[in-house]
């Protein structure tokens, strides 16, 4: 029996190039309404059936005539007046209101994300998209949003340093954050045309240069949605033949597209029906790249000599030696991101012979996540680095900061850290012996005034995250609402203290925002401030996985439910499940800072490799580096 994929691909001709383009990475998707239809019935609406609710508004705020010519518009296919019509009648606020209401929901338990997650195959790294709802980010957990006034997201988002980090740049807005959404035709002129109130020159800049030296793939524009198909359209006409040669797909028999993708030198891949045939045929797309990547399927380092490929201790897997020189921090940063999963953002930061690290931390017992970040911030120390390790000592402690440090010192010198050198202080002696006020300060521009809308607060402040159910979120408490402000007052004696001084913070994955909100609300006089995240652990294993290890036995437990007990992973090779992670940054990254002169490298874990094999000596390795 034929499979049918193979028939897809026998039916359409894979362009070489697209098939290349994919399998090297260089290929970006830009995603449409369609898309998100295929989630769940009825679940999104097509933009008529969001033109059919804005006219229900109209009604119900009196507004018969208004509603009538939208109604005209619609029934006459001119749907950007319509559009158009609506939004000047009932203002941005109801406006916005009404589009939050058709767009914010919660993930269904039978959402179907197959399309979404081949998406994400096409390209791990980048997805473009004018929707508005969050089905990308459903289907990639470590996706992270990125909206048009995100100047520091934007300023790397082309960067090969910012590679496998999952990003989903929504250009019209994310239903998450309503202050971001462009929601008429009227508004596409922030984005797309320059101003002499330019609101979004980073964004355009980037845009076009991305679209300028990257092939696109559109999916999810059809003729079905006139609406969708005319904005496309427009933001078309907007690159005014810059556009690099890229692709679509696109159902036949909607040959009245032909002109704008012909126009705009976009080569039409066809198929015959929504959903199977559309997934098969990318999967067509994806073919190439899956033949080069079917006999591996995860990198993690190891500590090798320079030179070629050689088989190693670790079942089932190779080890592929690379060269890593660590001259300089940016060198440093630079071999910690490319062989270790860290993330480095540069921002201000400005080469110096010692810079500062702050590294705030919430007083509670250690776990593997503050293994490796003592593990990180001992190699700060050998290139030259002072650090200041400051604890979140407020609230209900349950653990002595004397302990903490206590592990922290062991966790450095394992590593060959300067553990008598790492300076220690407490967010209470921090604040109560220098200018209180400074931290009201923090707090009164965080949660005061022009604040962010609750969602986002809560997802800086890792109460939420987008998808999680009322009740679950219900039940946390209160305290964290206020670590924002004070981590940041915190970061504000220490540049007060060292002025001039160039200073990086150092912290888990999940700070990104964090910080990015520092220099959104906070920032002032552009400080010279970088950030160095630890490798990412995903919010499903921080939440619900033991990793307070005090014994052997605790590590194997947690490898053993994720490896095959109750709990295990579908995807355990997956760079940020817990045993990848617990490799990279518990074991492989420890044992290349424990010699400068060492060569990171990377082991290659092949797709037929046996979990139960790799089980003892992952066990034992990782005992070895984060047990007393």
């Amino acid at each position: 029996m034929n499979d049918p994929q193979d028939q897809m691909t026998n039916k359409v001709k894979m362009p070489a190039s697209l098939c290349q383009s994919v399998a090297a990475g260089e290929i970006v998707p830009f995603v449409g309404a369609g898309a998100s239809l295929s989630v769940k019935r009825d679940l999104f609406p097509s933009w008529t059936g969001v033109l059919e609710r804005l006219e229900q508004e109209l009604e119900s705020e009196g507004r018969e005539p208004e509603k009538t010519l939208v109604r005209t518009y619609t029934n006459l296919g001119r749907l950007f007046d319509a559009a158009g019509e609506a939004y000047k009648s009932l203002g941005h606020a109801r406006f916005a209101k009404v589009m939050v209401e058709l767009f914010h929901k919660a993930k269904p338990a039978d959402a179907d994300l197959s399309l979404h997650k081949l998406i994400w195959e096409v390209n791990p790294d980048l997805v473009l998209t004018t929707n508005y709802d969050s089905a990308l980010e459903w289907a990639n957990e470590k996706a992270t949003p990125i909206l048009n006034a995100n100047r520091s997201d934007l300023a790397g988002i082309a960067s090969q340093s910012r590679r496998q980090m999952s990003r989903v740049w929504h250009l019209h807005g994310y239903i998450a954050d309503s202050e971001s959404l462009i929601l008429a035709p009227s508004q596409y002129d922030r984005l797309y045309v320059e101003s002499t109130k330019d609101t979004y020159e980073a964004a355009r800049k980037q845009l076009h240069a991305i679209v300028a030296n990257r092939p696109l793939l559109f999916v999810g524009f059809s003729l079905e949605d006139r609406y969708v198909m005319e904005m496309l359209e427009k933001v078309l006409n907007c690159f005014a033949g810059s556009l690099a040669s890229s692709y679509a797909l696109f159902r036949s028999g909607d040959g009245d597209s032909e002109s704008l993708w012909e126009k705009h030198n976009i080569q039409v891949l066809e198929y015959e029906n929504h959903g199977a045939d559309l997934t098969h045929l990318i999967e067509g797309v994806l073919k190439d790249k899956r033949d080069r990547t079917s006999k591996t399927s995860v990198a993690m380092p190891t500590q090798q000599e320079s030179g070629s490929t050689i088989e190693s201790d670790w079942p089932g897997c190779r080890i592929q030696r690379a060269p890593a020189n660590s001259e300089s921090f940016l060198d440093l940063f630079r071999v910690l991101e490319d062989n270790f999963a860290f993330r480095w953002e540069r921002e201000s930061f400005e080469e110096q012979t010692n810079p500062i690290v702050y590294w705030p931390v919430r007083l509670r017992e250690p776990s593997a996540i503050h293994a490796v970040q003592s593990f990180a911030a001992a190699a700060l120390q050998r290139q030259g680095a002072r650090v200041i390790l400051c604890l979140d000592d407020f609230g209900d402690k349950k653990y002595e900061a004397s302990r903490f440090i206590k592990r922290v010192h062991r966790w450095i010198s394992k590593v060959g850290g300067k553990s008598d050198q790492l300076e220690s202080r407490t967010f209470k002696n921090i604040l109560n012996t220098r200018d209180p006020q400074i931290a009201w300060n923090h707090v009164q521009k965080w949660l005061g005034g022009e604040s962010y809308k609750l969602e986002k607060v809560l997802l800086i402040c890792k109460l939420y995250k987008v998808g999680m159910g009322l009740e679950e979120y219900m039940s946390k408490g209160t305290g964290r609402l206020l670590t924002p402000g004070v981590v940041w007052a915190c970061l504000k004696h220490l540049i007060d203290e060292f002025p001039g001084s160039s200073l990086l913070t150092l912290g888990g994955h999940d700070e990104c925002n964090l910080w990015q909100a520092w220099r959104e609300r906070i920032s002032e006089g552009d400080p010279l401030v970088g950030h160095l995240y630890i490798p990412e652990l995903s919010n499903t294993h921080m939440e619900t996985t033991n990793l307070r290890w005090k014994a052997k036995s605790d590590v194997q437990r947690t490898l053993e439910l994720k490896l095959g007990g109750q709990d295990a992973e579908t995807d355990w090779r997956s760079e940020n499940a817990i045993v990848p992670w617990s490799l990279a940054g518990c074991v492989f990254s420890p044992e290349y800072l424990t010699d400068p002169k060492c060569v990171a490298s990377k082991i290659i874990v092949s797709a037929e490799a046996e979990s139960s094999t790799l089980m003892r000596p992952t066990v034992d390795a990782v005992a070895n580096w984060v047990l007393e």
